[in-house]
């Protein structure tokens, strides 16, 4: 094992040799001169001009200029210099280089090694998804994204030959992609095909600041910025205000971090810290009220427990007794009930065999003779004359007796 491992690092190492000595080849005979920097320069200008990402600037004007400079490119895979003629991709992440034939070598070696892994002898309850990554950014492609044909770099043209007047691997057209993947810039690329990415959208269009309290005349590529003033939105809660300074709007920044105000399915309020959208299948173990069938029997348990039915309460003894005893307590109602209901009937069949049979007007005549007064004048008027009687004894007795006196 330790030959083999001392073998392969010689031939390593011989091909690294041997690589180094052809780009010195290359570099003093087949390059062409670097072209000078006031060429991208002056391409760049309306770029400049105005503000913008000039970092994505930067990095597109870097790789033009190794593109057009005549310098060799190393495919990382088979550590060998790309040339003019040579088939490639193009990684659309980091834009590296590869040879069509490594890359397909190294995309297929990873599907087979992955879907080895997924079936072996171990049984893998959730499936991965089988994917295969660039050797140099390790970006994550699907196995349906695997290269099967040489293309430009806009992709618009199948194995495009190369042109002593055009960069390699180009087509020579309009590049035409658009310039920024949202929806807000629907602006495209006007360099011709080109390596790397394109360069910020450089349209001048009405921006607003992240907090929207500003608004000026802008590049696309930076329509939107911090004003520096307190940003003053109404966070996710819908009950705070957010003071930090302008920023870009994100759902952690939004948040107040107190306690979310929604109600669960359950009526019992969300857990979680402030938040955007449904509170989701949360686990709500707030303490419930459960009661038994007859409610003779109550507890507490856990909310969700209840809700899935995990948690019971059954009836015991006591609640055998306590449904005897209702159970006597509302026949002996039903009895009350019916006796009250009959002597109610027998009343309404008394009084409607009264009405048939005229005994009703009868009593109601005798009642009217029993009250009437047979008594003499005297008899009826004896306390009011005996008062008058007095009254006169008393006043002759006073004018006679007293007033003589």
């Amino acid at each position: 094992m330790a030959r083999r491992y001392r073998d392969a690092a010689a031939k390593l190492q011989q091909n690294v040799q041997k690589h180094l000595k052809e780009m010195k080849e290359l570099s003093s005979s087949e390059d062409e001169d670097p072209c000078e920097s006031t060429v991208l320069e002056t391409m760049f200008q309306s770029y400049w001009r105005g503000g913008g990402d000039t970092q994505m600037l930067n990095r597109t004007k870097n790789l033009l200029e190794e593109a057009i400079s005549g310098r060799s490119v190393t495919c990382l895979i088979c550590i060998s210099s790309i040339k003019k003629s040579h088939a490639i991709w193009t990684c659309d992440h980091c834009f590296a280089y590869f040879h069509l034939s490594c890359i397909q070598k190294w995309s297929n070696d990873s599907i087979s090694l992955r879907s080895e892994e997924s079936t072996g002898p171990i049984a893998v309850i959730k499936q991965q998804k089988i994917e295969w990554c660039c050797p140099k950014c390790r970006n994550a492609y699907s196995k349906e994204e695997i290269p099967r044909k040489y293309r430009c770099f806009c992709g618009k043209t199948d194995d495009p030959p190369h042109h002593p007047w055009l960069i390699p691997h180009t087509c020579g057209e309009v590049c035409g992609k658009r310039l920024s993947t949202g929806d807000n810039c629907k602006h495209k690329c006007l360099l011709l095909c080109h390596p790397g990415p394109c360069p910020p959208c450089p349209q001048t269009v009405n921006g607003i600041c992240f907090c929207e309290k500003e608004r000026k005349r802008v590049r696309c590529s930076a329509a939107t910025w911090s004003c520096g003033q307190v940003c003053k939105k109404t966070l996710l809660c819908k009950a705070h205000y957010c003071k930090d300074v302008c920023h870009s709007a994100t759902e952690e920044m939004l948040s107040c971090k107190q306690q979310c105000p929604k109600n669960l399915d359950c009526g019992h309020r969300c857990r979680n810290t402030c938040h955007s959208g449904a509170c989701g299948n949360q686990v709500c173990t707030k303490k419930t009220k459960v009661h038994c069938p007859c409610s003779n029997i109550k507890k507490e348990a856990p909310c969700n427990s209840v809700r899935t039915g995990e948690t019971k309460i059954m009836c015991d003894e006591t609640c055998e007794a306590k449904k005897k005893a209702a159970k006597i307590e509302q026949e002996k109602e039903k009895q009350r009930l019916k006796e009250l209901e009959e002597e109610k009937n027998r009343r309404e069949l008394a009084e409607y065999e009264w009405k048939l049979s005229g005994k009703k007007k009868k009593y109601k005549e005798k009642k009217m003779v029993v009250g009437k007064d047979d008594r003499g004048f005297l008899k009826r008027y004896w306390v009011p004359i005996s008062s008058f009687l007095v009254m006169m004894l008393a006043s002759i007795y006073y004018i006679f007796y007293v007033g003589l006196d």
